[in-house]
């Protein structure tokens, strides 16, 4: 998966709801152009799940983080399903770690 953004939404299921995942990112602030000088991890930062449109998704994310970016959107297909299979693995690790709900 690509880590080019900061966030990516995806559709957890066919004709499911769609979730919202912020990667870990580490920056180094203050260079001239530090949003693309950093590097992203493998694990979300924040989650958010069961919204009924990827707008919905995307409107949680602005509501808790002032600077955003639109991010990669990915709706449930045969041939996106793997990738949204290692996302939704990644969301319940996020929801299962210290600090985070359980069930996201």
């Amino acid at each position: 998966m690509s880590r080019h953004r900061e966030n990516v939404t995806w559709q957890t299921e066919q004709n499911g709801p769609w979730t919202i995942g912020v990667w870990e990112a580490d920056f180094p602030w203050g260079t001239e152009d530090e949003k693309w000088e950093g590097d992203y991890g493998d694990s979300f930062a924040w989650v958010s799940a069961g919204h009924p449109t990827p707008d919905a998704a995307i409107a949680a994310y602005a509501a808790h983080h002032a600077a955003r970016d639109e991010g990669a959107v990915t709706a449930w297909s045969p041939a996106n399903a793997q990738v949204i299979e290692e996302l939704n693995d990644l969301a319940a690790l996020y929801a299962g770690g210290p600090g985070h709900p359980p069930g996201w």
